[in-house]
């Protein structure tokens, strides 16, 4: 492991409800470009050198907002009669 990446912490905050599943998920790097990030539904997304981690993660989650610094990371998830 090499520094800084490996003295780096990575928080989370979990809810659990009866309406969704929010997981957020933060970092203490320093983020990325957030307007990089492929839009949902781009056929040509999957043949860019990055971002395919957060296309299959908007797959399969709701609604994923992205921090201004982009080190945070929101994913939700409704329930069946939730979905928006």
């Amino acid at each position: 492991k090499v520094e800084p990446y490996k003295s780096r912490k990575i928080c989370y905050d979990v809810l659990l409800t009866k309406e969704c599943i929010r997981v957020v998920i933060t970092d203490e790097g320093p983020g990325f470009d957030t307007s990089t990030v492929p839009v949902k539904g781009d056929p040509d997304a999957m043949s860019q050198t990055s971002g395919r981690g957060l296309i299959s993660i908007q797959a399969f989650m709701d609604k994923v907002e992205l921090n201004q610094a982009g080190n945070q990371i929101t994913m939700t998830k409704y329930c069946q009669s939730q979905k928006i």
